[in-house]
């Protein structure tokens, strides 16, 4: 009998159920639920005989894997705190994010067996299955992930999650979009990312197939698609443009059940063609603070709250722009170094987006609120710029920094590829579309845009090159 408040291992339940269904695969191997199951087990035992117990800490330097996958449920199972790091940070990060956490373990894997510093180790490859079955329960209330965000807003932050907080976000992205036990879910995105390691949660509730791989590969994505391994994917632009790119007609992209898009800003030109081909894209709005989905397919998931509100913390009128505030029963208790979560007294969570809802209900993100600068004693948001260039002809990305300015405080810088665009041209382009402030001060034309993780611009980057321009100018 299932206690009040905890919920049986999801993974547990369907090995029960269906143990000889196919529940994972990667590129080198397959489970069934009984299998996986056992490999939950087995990363369970391992965890016990490092001594983590309920509350424990680990934190996770490792590619994605099966074995990964089933460490995620094996701490869920031990009452332990995941807390997943960012492979693309470097280890001047690693040691910083360990340093906050003073976890119990690190589980690596071969590739990083060496930079988990002077902390007990447990390599994930080596983990084996363990058959015998042990208590499957999971306390809902428990702090089960601490989530680093990708720090577009400058250093990560370590968002913590409960258990309650991540099922919760599962279940309401299964009943919004539902899964059928046919399904397979590739989760290629990082499981560093609240995006990746919500998969796992989704698919193990739905009794879905997950496929695990260790990267973005468009080619081997659409043989997967095309074998039907695979009929549901969650991308960012950048890795829908590069399948569409690989699929120009999408006939192989056209069998997806379904591909969610998000992780940034969407350029309306790939949705236009993905329209055109018949591609199921479904723009999706959704933070690590609120285990992954808040807005998809056009509605709010089941169980979240969305208002919009003004400068003054006032709610917006309807159709005007303000910033973003969510409450509901997946997001987010506290950050981590913090003892409760950043809530207003309504228990409003402010996102920092900034957006507008219309009569309808249909939601326009327009892009962070700390982006957001003065230039002439008026507001400018980069995204107002953005999303006007990217209708140029021949560009493919762009991004908008502020700069300093004597005159006005701070002015607009356009960044833009291909290399190949004139500068010069695009801004004459843009003065005859924008009002005269938000015309950029200047337009630099680069072969690539740095990048954070899961595509976002980092923006940071760009000011810091431009910057150091203008002092070699100036020299």
């Amino acid at each position: 009998m299932v206690k009040p408040g905890t919920l049986t291992c999801p993974v547990r339940s369907v090995a029960r159920e269906r143990p000889d269904d196919i529940a994972l695969r990667s590129d080198t191997l397959t489970w069934t639920w009984r299998e996986y199951d056992d490999a939950v087990e087995g990363a369970g035992e391992a965890l016990k005989r490092a001594g983590v117990g309920v509350g424990d800490r680990v934190a996770v330097l490792a590619a994605n894997c099966p074995a990964y996958a089933a460490l995620v449920f094996a701490a869920l199972r031990r009452g332990a705190i995941l807390a997943p790091l960012n492979l693309r940070r470097g280890e001047a990060h690693w040691r910083r994010a360990l340093s906050r956490l003073d976890p119990q373990l690190i589980c690596v894997d071969e590739a990083h067996r060496d930079a988990a510093g002077g902390y007990p180790t447990l390599v994930l490859d080596r983990i084996t299955a363990a058959p015998d079955p042990t208590d499957a329960a999971i306390d809902l209330a428990r702090e089960a992930a601490i989530v680093f965000t990708s720090g577009s807003g400058g250093v990560p932050k370590g968002v913590v999650l409960t258990a309650g907080n991540l099922f919760a976000g599962a279940v309401a992205s299964n009943v919004n979009l539902p899964l059928d036990v046919t399904d397979g879910w590739l989760a290629d995105l990082p499981l560093y990312h609240v995006g990746g390691l919500a998969i796992l949660y989704r698919c193990a509730l739905a009794g879905s197939a997950v496929y695990v791989r260790d990267g973005f590969a468009p080619g081997s994505t659409l043989d997967q698609v095309a074998a039907g391994n695979v009929t549901i994917l969650s991308c960012v632009p950048e890795m829908l443009q590069s399948l569409l790119e690989a699929d120009p007609e999408a006939r192989i992209l056209t069998r997806a059940k379904l591909i969610l898009l998000g992780g940034g800003a969407i350029d309306p030109r790939l949705l236009d063609t993905c329209r055109r081909l018949g591609v199921p894209v479904l723009p999706t709005y959704g933070m690590t603070e609120a285990a992954s989905q808040i807005y998809t397919a056009d509605r709010l998931l089941p169980g979240m709250e969305m208002i919009v509100l003004d400068d003054a913390g006032r709610a917006s009128p309807v159709g005007e722009r303000g910033e973003l505030a969510i409450r509901g029963r997946a997001v987010f208790t506290r950050y981590l170094d913090a003892e409760t979560a950043v809530s207003d007294a309504e228990g409003w969570f402010h996102t920092g987006d900034l957006g507008r809802l219309d009569t309808a209900g249909s939601l326009e993100v327009i892009g962070r609120r700390d982006e957001t600068f003065v230039s002439g004693g008026e507001n400018i948001h980069p995204a107002e710029i953005e999303s006007v260039a990217r209708v140029y002809d021949g560009l493919d990305d762009c991004a908008v920094i502020a700069v300093p300015s004597r005159r006005w405080g701070r002015r607009p810088v356009l960044y833009a590829t291909p290399a190949a665009l004139d500068p010069t041209a695009l801004r004459d382009w843009l003065d005859a579309r924008l009002p005269k402030l938000l015309v950029p001060d200047r337009v630099f034309a680069a072969a690539d845009l740095p990048r954070l993780a899961l595509g976002k611009i980092d923006r940071s980057v760009l000011l810091t090159s431009y910057l150091a321009s203008q002092d070699v100018e100036s020299s």
